[in-house]
């Protein structure tokens, strides 16, 4: 591990992003969005297989464990924020996570996945350009990856919003490493693959123009992508 991989790991040590959630967030989701980004599209695709690189605290992976007890996922975060998850899962009956807790430059695996989740990691990680093809080498089907947009962080960085929390608070700007990018620039990441869908976004407004108005959240984007 390098010395700023392990200033990041040491900061989600301790702010255990997204945060640390209770039972009854897994088991009664009432958020719609976790639906409209996640459950919607795992359901409607048949996904068997999931990879999840950077899952934190494991709050979306348990919640997608619990809504599909027959889906075999592999979670993974170098960060010792990832036993919350454990502990949740255990406490609760998921038996179909794998959690390890490993650097994934570290990880190793002959299989491919039906879904590979990048749920805002990748661009925490300073050696972006092999993290990129390191998950790509997974991708069995889809690939939904969440980036920060440069536009939208340029925003966030002017106008210093107030946070909900503070652990959000901290992500946001205390993180030692980031990177973020253009819609352009993303497309050409991954320009080998089919874009399904970039959320969110309006009709009539460009990603990069819309994320201008989402500066709390680092203009975060997520795209979906078929192999």
């Amino acid at each position: 591990m390098t010395p700023k991989e392990l200033e990041i790991k040491q900061f989600y040590d301790t702010v255990t992003f997204p945060g640390l959630y209770s039972i009854e967030d897994i088991t009664n989701v009432e958020d719609y969005l976790i639906y409209e980004r996640y459950l919607d599209f795992i359901e409607q695709n048949k996904i068997e297989t999931i990879l999840d690189i950077g899952c934190g605290s494991g709050y979306i992976t348990n919640i997608i464990a619990h809504h599909f007890p027959n889906i075999k996922i592999v979670a993974i975060d170098f960060s010792d924020t990832i036993q919350h998850g454990v502990a949740i899962s255990q406490t609760i009956g998921i038996k179909n996570v794998t959690w390890v807790q490993q650097n994934f430059f570290e990880f190793e695996s002959t299989q491919t996945y039906d879904l590979v989740l990048c749920n805002g990691s990748l661009h925490h990680m300073p050696n972006f350009n092999l993290a990129v093809d390191k998950a790509k080498s997974f991708v069995g089907k889809f690939l939904m990856i969440g980036l920060y947009n440069k536009y939208g962080k340029w925003m966030q960085r002017s106008f210093c919003p107030k946070y909900i929390t503070r652990t959000f608070e901290l992500d946001q700007t205390c993180i030692p490493f980031e990177l973020s990018f253009t819609h352009t620039q993303v497309k050409e990441y991954f320009k080998e693959y089919k874009l399904l869908n970039v959320t969110p976004s309006v009709f009539g407004l460009g990603v990069d123009l819309f994320s201008l108005f989402r500066g709390k959240w680092g203009g975060f984007s997520f795209y979906y992508y078929r192999r």
